[in-house]
């Protein structure tokens, strides 16, 4: 009897711009894309196939952060990628709890969760994925 392996990486980046609107308290709308590149190999019955891709796609995003104390803020965020341009559909739902450095660097601690469909003529990709996130803030 044959085992059978699967192995799967990858990595996401974000790039994004924010607007602030001036009338609601601690509401951000944030617009951008979201870079995913996916690896998975399976090895079963002595065959190893694999198969890599990488795609682009817009997002829109509200984030709500009120503060919780002078340094000390919650953020919760929900956006969607539904655009079609290269995956069917993502959706991302975050609630953080972040730490404020000074005015430049926070520490963020939560957790997320991504849904993602994505497909090309290689692989079929209809994946979620949730867990807990750390990171490090920069606003310039």
């Amino acid at each position: 009897m044959h085992g059978e392996q699967h192995r799967q990486g990858g990595r996401i980046l974000e790039f994004t711009g924010t607007y602030k609107p001036v009338s609601i308290n601690d509401l951000e709308v944030i617009a951008g894309i979201r870079q995913q590149d996916i690896e998975v190999e399976l090895s079963f019955l002595n065959r190893n196939p694999q198969a890599s891709v990488d795609w682009i796609d817009p997002f829109v995003s509200v984030v709500y952060t009120p503060a919780l104390t002078d340094k000390l803020y919650l953020s919760l965020r929900g956006d969607v990628g539904v655009f079609g341009i290269q995956s069917h559909r993502a959706l991302n739902a975050e609630a953080v709890l972040c730490y404020q450095f000074g005015d430049t660097f926070s520490f963020k601690f939560g957790y997320r969760y991504l849904k993602v469909e994505f497909e090309d003529s290689n692989l079929v990709y209809d994946i979620s994925l949730d867990g807990l996130l750390f990171g490090l803030g920069i606003r310039f």
